[in-house]
């Protein structure tokens, strides 16, 4: 994983937040702690009653 310098402005850390996020399946609990463990702070919890789409169908 790529360590963010404080070289880099603003614009290019939450870029760089977002590809690093993105890499983990959509709205999943490793995509959720990935966003926080990247941002250093906690945004959101996983959800602990997701459904998932094969256990909706």
């Amino acid at each position: 994983m790529e360590v963010f310098s404080v070289e880099h402005n603003e614009d290019e850390l939450w870029e760089w937040a977002r590809q690093t996020a993105a890499s983990a399946p959509l709205w999943s609990d490793e995509r959720w702690e990935r966003i926080n463990a990247t941002l250093g702070i906690k945004l959101a919890e996983p959800d602990q009653q997701a459904v998932s789409w094969s256990e909706a169908a």
